[in-house]
Order: structure tokens, then C-alpha cells, then sequence
């Protein structure tokens, strides 16, 4: 189909979905039932009276003025981001284009508002600040924080690293996997890159097997190393560790997620 063709001989995931929001035809098949379904509870919601808790409000019907972001509590931040991570799961399965919907996941971001995405990030920033808080006070316990990068190419995962870190002022380490016995690699012909990034220097020892490393080579805080990747994903996967002991991972993310606030 026309559709599939689309996916296989493009190379942008941001020009595929530009393309497919911007037909009617195809917008529909990449929103589908899901999306307009949300939309159906959104007007509902936007005609109450304002009296109705945030608590309740859909994603993308939450419009923070910059006090209350800034006051956002761990628990707060951590629903908002379980309801993304959910909204993306849901999407990417109702979607399902591309590798485990890949595709779907990565462009859910697209049919959400600034206003939304703002509050996303926000959310970000709210628990790798905690992580960050607890990392000083006692490093082997709890604080650390991990992160995901799929690009579409080296290049693009290298920008998006230097972006978060500092933005989520996480410390910076070294960058692993940029050469190969010495050699720098090629990074214009690499292809699909992902990085791994972790706060707390876990690279397991078969993985340093596998990259042929030394015991001088074990990761410190804020190393990354960058790999090859197959998949359809392109965003930006997060694990936050804090002494409460909640799971809390989500993603994806996009990749430039912070574009939509101020830092």
C-alpha cells in the first residue's frame, strides 16, 4: 500500500507524520479511534464549570500558568507521566504501524498540544530534580536515573544527549562505542543509533565482554554508550529511581522535548 511504502522509503519519522496529520485520509488512520475519542472527553470537559479538580482533567485539557508547574509535586509529576506513558502505549497498540507500533509511539506526541507537552516535561524536570536531590545525599541507594535515546542516526542521538543532560542537569561522563579499537567510526553511514545513558556507571560486565573493554573501561556517573538500533522507535525512554521505590519508566518521549519550556 501507498501507506507502507510511505514508511519503508522514508527516512524521517517527523516528515512521516507531518504527511500523514496533514491528509485527511491518512490523519484519520494515524489518530484513529483513540485520539478522537479523547477529543470527544476534552470538549466535554472544557464546558463545565471550573470548579472541576485537575485531578481529573484529560492530558491535554490541563493548561498550567508557570507557578503552578513550578510547584508540582513527585506525586503529581509521576501520574502525569504514567498517563502519558500510558496514552503512548495505548496509541502505538490501537495504531500498531511500524516494529510494536514503533511508529504510532513515536508520533503519539504529534496530536497532543504545546500546553500538554509543557506539562510533560515540566513533570520531567520535576522527578530527575528528586533523583538529583537524593543522588547527593546518598549515591548508592537511590537517585539514579537512566535514559533511552532512539534516533534516526548518530548524529541526531548525539544532539539529543547533549540536550537532556544539561537540561536535566544529570552529570556528564564519557561517551562509549564512538570508535572501534581505536578507530573512530564513520558516524555519517552509523544509521539508526541509541544511546544508553545512566547516572550510576551500570555497565554490566558481559557487556563490557561484548565490547571487548577492560576493567579500566567500567562506566562512572553520566557515561553513555552509543549502539546500532533496529527498531521503529524514535524518542527518548526514562527510568527515575527514587527511595519510594515506584516503578516509574516512561517513554517515549520526544526527542526534543524541551523546546517546549523554558530552562
Amino acid at each position: 500500500s501507498s501507506l507502507l511504502l510511505l514508511i519503508v522509503w522514508s527516512t524521517d519519522i517527523v516528515e512521516i507524520s507531518a504527511f500523514l496529520l496533514n491528509d485527511p485520509v491518512r490523519r484519520q488512520i494515524i489518530r484513529g479511534p483513540f485520539y478522537y475519542e479523547r477529543r470527544k472527553v476534552l470538549a466535554k470537559t472544557t464546558t463545565t464549570t471550573t470548579s472541576t479538580s485537575t485531578e481529573t482533567l484529560p492530558l491535554q485539557n490541563y493548561t498550567p500558568d508557570e507557578d503552578s508547574v513550578l510547584l508540582l509535586s513527585v506525586s503529581e509529576a509521576t501520574r502525569i507521566l504514567g498517563e502519558f506513558d500510558g496514552d503512548v502505549a495505548q496509541f502505538a497498540k490501537e495504531e500498531n504501524i511500524g516494529m510494536g507500533g514503533g511508529v504510532s509511539a513515536s508520533i503519539y506526541y504529534t496530536t497532543l498540544t504545546e500546553d500538554a507537552l509543557k506539562r510533560i516535561a515540566q513533570a520531567v524536570c520535576v522527578l530527575v530534580n528528586q533523583a538529583n536531590q537524593e543522588r547527593e545525599e546518598d549515591y548508592t541507594s537511590s537517585g539514579r536515573v537512566k535514559l533511552g535515546i532512539c534516533a534516526e542516526d548518530c548524529m541526531e542521538a548525539l544532539g539529543v544527549l547533549k540536550s537532556w543532560v544539561p537540561s536535566l542537569k544529570l552529570p556528564r561522563g564519557l561517551l562509549h562505542g564512538m570508535d572501534v579499537d581505536g578507530v573512530p567510526i564513520d558516524t555519517t553511514s552509523f544509521g539508526p543509533a541509541y544511546i544508553k545513558y545512566n547516572t550510576g556507571g551500570a555497565m554490566t560486565f558481559s557487556e563490557m565482554r561484548r565490547m571487548g573493554l577492560g576493567l579500566d573501561s567500567i562506566w562512572k556517573p553520566g557515561d553513555a554508550v552509543l549502539e546500532g538500533y533496529d527498531g521503529d522507535f524514535r524518542g527518548v525512554h526514562i527510568n527515575v529511581e527514587l527511595k519510594d521505590g515506584v516503578f516509574r519508566q516512561y517513554g517515549v518521549l520526544p526527542l526534543n522535548l524541551f523546546d517546549y519550556i523554558d530552562l
